[in-house]
C-alpha cells in the first residue's frame, strides 16, 4: 500500500518537473542527445528504486520477498499513471496538457 501511495505521488510530480523544469539538453549542450535526455535521466529513476528499495529494508525491516513486492507494485503504478497521463493528458508535440483543454480546440 505504502509503494502504491508513493508511486501515485511521485510519478506526477516527476511527469510535471520533467514537463517545466528539468532541462538536461539545455543543462549539457555540448553532450550527446543519448547520454543527456536517455542515460542520465535513466540513471536518476534508477538511483531513486534503489533508494526506494533501500529505504524499504532499512526502516520496515523488509526481507527480499517483501522489497521486489513493493518495488513491483510501485513500477506497475508508475507505468499505469503514465499510460493515463500519456492517453489523457498529452496534447500536440506530447506537451502537457488538461484534457478540456484538448477538446476546447
Amino acid at each position: 500500500m505504502l509503494a502504491a501511495g508513493l508511486s501515485i505521488l511521485l510519478t506526477p510530480t516527476l511527469v510535471v518537473l520533467d514537463e517545466y523544469f528539468i532541462d538536461w539538453a539545455g543543462w549539457l549542450p555540448g553532450w550527446p542527445s543519448l547520454i543527456s535526455n536517455g542515460v542520465i535521466p535513466l540513471a536518476f529513476l534508477l538511483l531513486t528504486l534503489v533508494g526506494l528499495d533501500e529505504w524499504f529494508k532499512s526502516s520496515f525491516k523488509a526481507n527480499l520477498e517483501e522489497r521486489i513486492l513493493a518495488m513491483f507494485v510501485f513500477v506497475l503504478v508508475a507505468l499505469l499513471i503514465l499510460t493515463i497521463i500519456g492517453i489523457f493528458f498529452r496534447g500536440a508535440g506530447m506537451s502537457l496538457v488538461w484534457p478540456w483543454e484538448i477538446l476546447a480546440h
